[in-house]
C-alpha cells in the first residue's frame, strides 16, 4: 500500500504543477480560509494539515513573485 500512496502523491504533485493559474488561485484562497479557521480550533493537527496542503500547493509562492 505504501508504494501506491507514494505513486499517488507523485501523480498529485505533477497534476498540481499543471493546474491553470486561475484554478490554483481559487484553491489557494480556499486553503488560506481553511487555515484561518483551523487556527481557531484547539486541535493542532488542523494547523498541520493546512500547512501541509498550502505547502503542497505552493500557495505562498505566487504572492512572492
Amino acid at each position: 500500500m505504501k508504494g501506491l500512496q507514494a505513486l499517488l502523491l507523485q501523480i498529485l504533485i505533477e497534476l498540481i504543477q499543471k493546474m491553470t493559474p486561475e484554478l490554483r488561485q481559487l484553491l489557494c484562497g480556499m486553503l488560506h480560509e481553511l487555515e484561518r479557521k483551523a487556527k481557531t480550533t484547539p486541535n493542532p493537527v488542523d494547523d498541520l494539515i493546512c500547512m501541509l496542503l498550502l505547502g503542497l500547493m505552493a500557495c505562498g509562492e505566487e504572492e512572492q513573485k
